[in-house]
């Protein structure tokens, strides 16, 4: 199935026994469910809002101590994940959020939904005013880029 970005990430996802992934399906997600679609591992569950896909994948990993998977589509969408990963964090949940970007031709001309998301990392109090990381980004153009 890994002929692409899509489903390289699926069989690595299966390999790691993920079942599920809650998401959105949007147009820059296309090519994450039709690889779902086509894992016999890996089920899809649609949710109504990205913030609740996030909770879920949360709330299934603080439940069975398995990374727990949400999907996000562009721009917005992303935002849309940080309370539940942000839950996630709290509770020590692993949670692995996916989001969809914009054709590479069409960034940085202010095309609709368009910010990118590698440039935000959130940090929050360590206590005496440390901050750390909290989440970090990874870009995959190609299935070569993605190591399983």
């Amino acid at each position: 199935m890994s002929q692409t970005v899509a489903g390289a990430l699926v069989e690595a996802l299966e390999q790691i026994g993920v079942k599920q992934i809650f998401g959105l399906i949007a147009d820059s997600l296309n090519p994450i469910g039709d690889a779902v679609r086509q894992s016999s591992k890996i089920e899809w569950i649609g949710v109504r809002h990205e913030e609740g896909g996030a909770l879920a994948a949360a709330g299934q990993a603080k439940l069975t101590g398995r990374l727990g998977v949400c999907c996000g589509s562009t721009g917005p969408g992303s935002t849309h994940l940080v309370a539940g990963l942000y839950e996630a964090s709290r509770d020590h949940a692993p949670v692995l959020a996916i989001s969809g970007d914009m054709l590479r031709q069409l960034e940085g001309i202010d095309y609709f939904r368009s910010y990118s998301v590698s440039c935000w990392y959130v940090v929050r109090d360590g206590g005496m005013g440390s901050k750390r990381r909290v989440w970090r980004w990874t870009r995959l153009s190609s299935p070569s880029g993605f190591r399983g």
